[in-house]
């Protein structure tokens, strides 16, 4: 099986870097904002080789659309997985204890 390739949504690199910002903003340490951030693209760049190794998520607007969730580090990676390309695309990174419904419809 062929290594797929990462894409990242607009929004993902916008909640990316929002989630930096705001870890940043509670301990004033750019170290800490800046490992964290390491630590899900590292479990994002696990998707490469096993795309199917995290469960479905299935929204009720969007039935026709697989998507999946990994989570790392309280944080959730929402993703869509394409065979034909053979591309895992991560569409929002997200804090856990959000309500994914919310974030798909843009909603939290």
């Amino acid at each position: 099986m062929n290594r797929y390739r990462i894409l990242y949504s607009k929004t993902a690199i916008e909640d990316l870097k929002d989630i930096a910002s705001y870890l940043y903003s509670l301990t004033l340490n750019k170290s800490i904002a800046s490992q964290k951030i390491k630590t899900i693209r590292k479990a994002i760049d696990y998707l490469a080789d096993f795309p199917y190794s995290c469960p479905e998520y299935e929204f009720e607007a969007f039935k026709d659309s697989k998507f999946r969730f990994l989570t790392a580090a309280n944080y959730n990676a929402l993703y869509s997985v394409n065979d034909e390309l053979e591309t895992v695309t991560i569409v929002r990174v997200y804090y856990g204890k959000r309500d994914p419904n919310k974030i798909a419809y843009n909603q939290a």
